[in-house]
Formats: C-alpha cells, structure tokens, sequence
C-alpha cells in the first residue's frame, strides 16, 4: 500500500468514527475495517479492460 493511500484510509477512518460519535454511536473504524469492507463488497466487481488494466465492471442498467 503506498503511504498517500494509508493517509487516506486513516483520515477516513477517523471521520467515520467521529461521525458514529457525533450521532452517539461508539463503534470505532481502523483502517483495516475499511480495507475488508472494501474488499467483501466490492470484490466481485473487479475486471481488466481490453489493454489488461484493472477496471470496475460496467452495470447494465
């Protein structure tokens, strides 16, 4: 992970945590919560476009 995406899990995180606070919520996110929720969610999303990048998959609407 380069250190600009770890900065901006981390400021993430915090302003979610902040947020549940704000609302009385006391669940608090690490970066890692947000990494696997990203990953469970989105995985199957994931494809490789015709020059073999990496993309998200077009939904049919």
């Amino acid at each position: 992970m380069k250190d600009s995406e770890s900065i901006d899990l981390g400021v993430l995180s915090y302003e979610l945590t902040k947020k549940n606070i704000m609302n009385g919520i006391n669940i608090i996110y690490k970066e890692s919560d947000l990494v696997h929720f990203l990953i469970e969610n989105k995985m199957n999303e994931i494809d490789v476009n015709e020059k073999g990048e990496l993309t998200f998959k077009v939904k049919n609407s």
